[in-house]
């Protein structure tokens, strides 16, 4: 474990515990490891008590791309969640929609959807799946050349629809336009001192929005967040020390 990371990620805490944090946490890739199948992406019983008793002490979100719905089954619980990367949020139990013109891109979405097996088929290998409102692609199974080549033919069916192109480790994703994590975490935070994680590109939204915020990346990669920790476990390991200070 990269020791001073962890001390400085537990320092930069302890100065702002006392005034009631916000807690936003990626999940894939954050709180637990990535991998090929994302809907197995279960939480083990040890990140679900962490949780439980983040959520007890400090006003916590769960932030990512997925849908509320998947996030909560592969969770095993329902919690405050930001979704579909900041289009809609529950707070409370409370659903919230953060993107204007839902409907329309709703219909935009399903569209795509039936273009599955055109994709599917000229990208040998490609999945897709519905994150409604958004597409996600993954391509594990890809080469670099199919990656380019239907970023590229993406980008172009995007531009004819309005939504906007997200891309990650391995996955491209069209979502509807204005969304975005950073906006979301500015919205429910609303000026409070926070905690934001992330590993992804589609993380730095967040790190860049919220600047006066205590921002984490978890491994590799160019970022702009203040404090980087190596791995998952150390990630874990950092929200050990926040549950029991």
């Amino acid at each position: 474990m990269s020791q001073q990371s962890l001390i400085l990620a537990r320092n930069s805490f302890d100065s702002i515990k006392a005034l009631n944090p916000f807690f936003f946490l990626d999940y894939d890739g954050t709180l637990v490891p990535l991998i090929t199948e994302p809907e197995k992406a279960f939480a083990d019983e040890e990140l679900k008590e962490l949780l439980r008793k983040l959520y007890s002490k400090y006003r916590t979100f769960i932030v990512t791309g997925r849908s509320l719905s998947e996030m909560d089954a592969l969770l095993g619980m329902k919690l405050n969640s930001i979704g579909w990367h900041g289009a809609m949020a529950r707070v409370d139990g409370k659903l919230i929609y953060l993107m204007e013109d839902a409907e329309y891109y709703l219909k935009a979405i399903d569209s795509l959807m039936e273009l599955q097996d055109y994709f599917v088929k000229k990208y040998p290998g490609l999945r897709m799946m519905d994150k409604n409102p958004g597409v996600l692609f993954l391509l594990w199974n890809n080469s670099e050349k199919q990656i380019v080549d239907l970023e590229t033919e993406l980008r172009g069916i995007a531009h004819e629809r309005g939504l906007s192109v997200i891309t990650g480790k391995r996955i491209i994703e069209l979502i509807p336009p204005g969304t975005g994590k950073g906006n979301a975490v500015k919205k429910m935070r609303n000026g409070s001192p926070c905690v934001v994680t992330g590993d992804d590109n589609t993380d730095e939204d967040s790190f860049s929005k919220n600047e006066d915020c205590i921002t984490i990346k978890v491994g590799a990669g160019k970022t702009t967040a203040k404090i980087r920790l190596d791995s998952v476990e150390e990630m874990r390991e950092f929200l050990r020390y926040t549950v029991i200070s």
